[in-house]
C-alpha cells in the first residue's frame, strides 16, 4: 500500500515519545513492504536537514511541509507568536490545531497526496482532521491519535488541573470543542490507531461502530534490552522524561518537594538522577541539594540509567502511553509510580515494581526495592522480559503493518 504520513510538527530532533513512536512506525511499514511518503511540518531549517539526512536511507519519500513562521525572520515570528496567541484567546480553538490547520498547509498537504497519487492518508494527532472530509473517496483514511481528549476532561473533572476563574473557564470551553472535532474526525475515519486498550474503551463508549486498531508504543530495543549496566554500589534512583511536557514537570516537583526527602531519611546517600531535555531551572537551581544530578539532554540516556536501581513515576496528570518506563524496564529497571503513570503499558504490581498513589507510599516502596536485592533482582529480570514481549517493533508496529496491508477497501461505509 501507498501510505501518506502526516506529522504535525518536527520529526527531528527527537525530545518526545511522539516522535519516537513516528520513526518506530515508519521503520516497520518500510521493512514490511509499504510505500510510505512522510511530511512533517517545519518552522525552522535545522529540523529539515536533519530530517533529510536520517530518512534518506529509509526509502521513504519526504516531502516537508513548511508553516508560515519557516525560515521568516526574528520580527516576523514574535509578530505570528502575538497574532497567534490573540485568536487563540479570541477563538474556541486548541493552540495545536490553531498552530497546524492553517489554509497554507491543508493546501500543501492535498497537493503532495495529489501528486503521489497515494491509497491512504494517514494522520497522527486529530489536529488536521479537516484533511479528511477533502480527500478524493476512493482514499483511505486512518488516524494515530496518541492520545484522547476524554483523557483530559477526566482529569479535569477529577480536579488534576488545579485551574480556577477563566483559566479554568478557558481551559473546558476548550476541552469540550477539541472533544467534539475529535470525535466527529474518529466518525469520518477508516480507522483509528490508538495506543491503549483504555482509549479503544473510551472511544467505543460512545460509538462503538469506529475501527479501531491497539497498536502500543513499541521500537527496537535491542540496544536497551542487551546493555549490560555498571552495578555502582551508591544507591540511585532516577526520573526520565522530556521536562518540557507540564505533566512531567509537576511530577518532578513532587520527587523533590516530597518524596526524595523521605528517601534520603532512610538512605541517606541516596542519589537522584534527573535525566531529559529541557530542564527545569526553575526547580533546580534552587533544590539545594547534592543529592540531586541534572543531565540535560543527553545522545545516549543508558549509561545514566545504568546507574540507577529504581524509576520514579508519580504522575498525578497526564494522559497517552508512557513509552519511556518501556526503555526503563528493557533495562531491568523497576518502577514505583501512580496507575495514572503506568495502566497505559499494563504494568503489573509487585512484579514490575510497584503502583502507590501517596509520596509517602512511593517513599517506602522505592527504600524496599534499594534495601532488598533480592527482590530488586527479581523484579528486574520481570522488567526485561515483560519489554521484551510486549514492545518490540515485531510485537507492535509490525501488526499494524500487516493489518494496513488487508485494508484493500475502506473498513465500512461511511453514513
Amino acid at each position: 500500500m501507498k501510505i501518506y504520513i502526516v506529522f504535525p510538527g518536527p520529526l527531528y530532533p527527537i525530545s518526545g515519545m511522539s516522535q519516537i513512536r513516528m520513526v518506530s512506525q515508519l521503520t516497520s511499514l518500510i521493512r514490511k513492504g509499504h510505500q510510505v511518503v512522510f511530511s512533517d511540518l517545519l518552522s525552522r531549517p535545522d529540523s529539515l536537514r536533519m530530517a533529510e539526512e536520517k530518512l534518506s536511507g529509509m526509502n521513504i519519500k519526504y516531502e516537508p511541509v513548511y508553516l508560515y513562521r519557516y525560515g521568516k525572520g526574528k520580527i516576523l515570528n514574535i509578530i505570528d507568536s502575538i497574532l497567534r496567541r490573540l485568536l487563540y484567546e479570541l477563538k474556541t480553538i486548541s493552540r495545536q490545531e490553531l498552530a497546524v490547520s492553517t489554509k497554507p498547509v491543508i493546501k500543501q498537504i492535498l497537493q503532495i497526496a495529489n501528486a503521489n497519487g497515494v491509497e491512504a492518508l494517514m494522520l497522527h494527532y486529530w489536529h488536521l482532521g479537516k484533511l479528511f472530509s477533502l480527500l478524493d473517496k476512493v482514499t483511505l483514511r486512518i488516524m494515530d491519535t496518541h492520545y484522547l481528549v476524554e483523557e483530559h476532561v477526566e482529569l479535569m473533572a477529577e480536579g488534576k488541573y488545579n485551574e480556577h476563574g477563566y483559566k479554568a473557564f478557558k481551559h473546558k470551553r476548550e476541552l469540550l470543542y477539541s472533544l467534539h472535532k475529535q470525535r466527529s474526525y474518529f466518525q469520518q475515519a477508516d480507522l483509528v490507531v490508538v495506543n491503549s486498550e483504555k482509549q479503544q474503551r473510551l472511544i467505543h463508549s460512545w460509538d462503538e461502530r469506529i475501527p479501531v486498531n491497539v497498536t502500543v508504543n513499541g521500537q527496537d530495543l535491542t540496544r536497551f534490552l542487551n546493555y549490560t549496566a555498571n552495578n555502582p554500589q551508591e544507591p540511585a534512583v532516577c526520573f526520565y522524561g522530556a521536562l518540557s511536557n507540564q505533566f512531567n514537570r509537576r511530577a518532578l516537583k513532587l520527587i523533590l518537594a516530597k518524596i526524595l526527602p523521605l528517601i534520603i531519611t532512610s538512605i541517606p546517600e541516596v542519589r537522584l538522577y534527573v535525566i531529559g531535555a529541557n530542564p527545569p531551572l526553575d526547580i533546580l537551581d534552587h533544590n539545594g541539594n547534592d543529592s540531586v544530578m541534572v543531565t540535560g539532554y543527553v545522545e545516549d540516556v543508558r549509561p545514566y540509567l545504568g546507574k540507577c536501581k529504581v524509576l520514579l513515576l508519580p504522575l498525578e496528570t497526564g494522559s497517552g502511553f508512557r513509552g519511556r518506563t518501556v526503555e526503563v524496564m528493557a533495562m531491568g529497571i523497576p518502577i514505583v509510580g501512580t496507575n495514572n503513570a503506568l495502566q497505559s503499558v499494563g504494568f503489573i504490581d509487585g512484579e514490575l515494581g510497584y503502583i502507590e498513589e501517596t509520596a509517602e507510599g512511593i517513599a517506602q516502596r522505592t527504600v524496599e526495592l534499594l534495601k532488598d536485592a533480592s527482590v530488586w533482582q527479581s523484579m528486574a529480570a520481570n522488567c526485561r522480559t515483560f519489554a521484551a514481549q510486549r514492545f518490540t517493533l515485531e510485537a507492535t508496529f509490525d501488526k499494524l503493518a500487516e493489518y494496513l496491508d488487508k485494508m484493500g477497501e475502506p473498513c465500512r461505509v461511511r453514513d
